[in-house]
């Protein structure tokens, strides 16, 4: 690294990797990766070599666990503050490619009908200010017993709006009301929602700046292998519209990723920078460098680790900072 290169890492608070394998690798990206290449070698460019080529051209980030766990926590605790905090924890502009392991510390386990999987990302595609966008919520999942593991992504996105005089986005679903969410937190007893009225109140608010649509990655082959003719496959199939994006918990990683662009606009954060070229640790059909550059987001190994109480607040008082 030269002069130049060490001035600019110190004023990111970041450090550029050097030859040795970067300690966190964008492990959904190579099961993309292998998909597109599927796709391409069969002759036919499908909605994976699509996702390929937008993750090349996107700004792409690495969450460690500590990252992930500590988004999670905020995501789960005072979910009111952390709503209303999202038109200040905004995504950047343009298209931003975020995964991170799939073992939050935090969340429940995944439920039966739940696809197990190892990795989970996000390809948001924001406007040129960051507020409006979508994010098409992509996974890795877990081998099981005569299947391998492989990427998948939910044949729907997330529509959303985050300025404070926001409109409710375009979607093929109406939004919850109060009641519904209190009803359906009631069912799971799921005890980091269903005890807080304020949970309820304030996922009712979230659920008027989202949205659900068609993923544009998917909508042409969702069409095809359905055979739904001149209809739309949501409208033919509604079962699978409300099912689908539960499989592989769309909402919750959407959110989860808007969690951590707050974290890192409140809590000192280190960042790794991985250029192209780095050594892996593992290769994947016999690549052993990385083909992309890629930033890893990490806390700093000493001090005390916020919370998500302390962040949410802290974030409302100065909404400064960001990777």
């Amino acid at each position: 690294m030269n002069r130049h290169e060490r001035r600019r890492a110190a004023a990111l608070g970041s450090r550029v990797q050097g030859e040795a394998a970067p300690p966190e690798d964008m492990g959904l990206y190579w099961s993309v990766m292998r998909r597109a290449m599927a796709e391409d070698e069969s002759g036919r460019r499908g909605p994976y070599c699509q996702v390929h080529r937008a993750i090349m051209g996107a700004r792409r980030l690495v969450l460690t666990k500590r990252v992930t766990a500590l988004a999670e926590d905020l995501r789960i605790s005072d979910l009111g503050v952390t709503i209303h905090s999202f038109e200040m924890g905004v995504p950047h502009p343009g298209t931003t490619w975020m995964e991170w392991d799939a073992a939050v510390e935090g969340r429940n386990p995944a439920l039966p009908h739940q696809v197990p999987y190892e990795r989970v990302g996000v390809l948001i595609e924001a406007d040129d200010t960051g507020h409006r966008g979508q994010i098409a919520v992509l996974a890795k999942t877990a081998p099981t017993e005569g299947r391998r593991a492989d990427a998948t992504m939910a044949p729907v996105v997330m529509t959303f709006d985050l300025r404070e005089d926001f409109e409710r986005p375009a979607s093929i679903m109406a939004p919850a009301s109060a009641d519904q969410i209190r009803r359906a937190l009631a069912a799971t007893q799921d005890p980091t929602t269903a005890e807080l009225e304020l949970s309820v109140v304030s996922a009712a608010a979230m659920e008027r700046r989202f949205g659900v649509v068609e993923n544009p990655y998917l909508a042409a082959t969702l069409q095809e292998s359905l055979e739904v003719g001149e209809g739309r496959w949501h409208e033919v199939y509604p079962d699978l519209l409300h099912t689908a994006a539960d499989e592989i918990e769309m909402t919750y990683d959407a959110t989860l990723a808007l969690c951590a662009f707050i974290v890192t606009r409140t809590v000192a954060v280190e960042t790794i920078e991985v250029r192209p070229g780095a050594r892996r640790r593992v290769p994947t059909f016999g690549i052993d460098r990385t083909p992309l550059g890629y930033r890893i987001i990490d806390l700093p190994a000493t001090g005390r680790a916020p919370d998500g109480r302390a962040i949410a607040f802290a974030f409302c008082r100065t909404g400064q900072g960001g990777v």
